[in-house]
């Protein structure tokens, strides 16, 4: 196939999954995190785990160091990453598609020199994004507590007591959920959960005293805006990774171009 055309192509999926992303991004879009997450003072939290003596503050103060660092980090790659991956790829895909329809002649060794940079700047940009992204998704929390599949926040043990969602855990944070948790039924509004919760005579809910209850329920949600921002995250991380892959192609097609462009008619 010719290799403008691959190229026209590539640039094209690039413009179109950044418009993707762009829609769904969590930070961009207001989802997840704030102003806050790119003016919080990182080097404060810092200077304050230096300062201190005692190790469980200094634990604590560096486990909120990084991940200011990290949230930050976030929010200046989503911005950066996709619009420039919006702009970088309209770019070649315009160089390209002229160059297809013969316009230009002799213009593929500039065409493939902008491939070559912009994609290798797009991929730096793009696969850093996707990596701090995922991480925080996987490994971060938006402080909801951690509740059972069937939505109780605690279950009756014989000769036990009642136990925890979390119990034996002992991560950090181990009482929450992870943002890669968000989807599950038990954090969005569920009718069966509404049915057991609101049942006539329930007696069973998370502040409960009464021995009898297999498990005590907490208030249930009314909205499915945690699956919202679950789906959103979900989405931007796959196109993220697909732009990312589109600019290894505009790398490998821009040398191509660039080394060939002298010999193209």
């Amino acid at each position: 196939m010719n290799k403008i055309l691959i190229f026209l192509i590539i640039s094209t999926a690039i413009v179109a999954f950044s418009v993707i992303t762009l829609s769904s991004a969590p930070i961009i879009n207001k989802t997840i995190g704030g102003i806050y997450w790119a003016t919080a003072n990182c080097q404060f939290i810092a200077d304050q785990e230096e300062l201190t003596d005692n190790l469980d503050t200094k634990y604590s103060l560096h486990r909120q160091k990084t991940l200011c660092e990290r949230r930050k980090a976030m929010y200046g790659l989503e911005y950066a990453s996709f619009i420039f991956d919006v702009i970088s790829g309209f770019l070649c895909l315009l160089l390209s598609f002229l160059r297809y329809l013969k316009i230009g002649k002799g213009t593929e060794k500039n065409t493939g020199l902008v491939g070559l940079i912009t994609g290798i700047i797009g991929f730096v940009l793009t696969f850093i994004y996707f990596v701090y992204s995922a991480y925080i998704f996987t490994n971060d929390t938006p402080g909801i507590e951690k509740l059972f599949p069937n939505g109780a926040s605690k279950k009756q043990l014989y000769n036990i007591g009642p136990i925890t969602a979390y119990e034996g855990d002992k991560g950090d944070d181990a009482q929450f959920i992870k943002y890669n948790e968000l989807g599950q039924k038990q954090y969005n509004y569920d009718s069966d959960y509404h049915r057991i919760y609101n049942y006539p005579g329930n007696k069973c809910l998370k502040d409960s005293t009464n021995t009898n209850c297999e498990y005590y329920y907490a208030e249930p949600k009314l909205d499915n805006e945690n699956k919202y921002i679950y789906d959103k995250w979900t989405n931007t991380l796959v196109f993220s990774f697909l732009i990312s892959i589109c600019n290894i192609g505009l790398i490998v097609f821009g040398i191509l171009l660039f080394i060939g462009g002298e010999e193209s008619k």
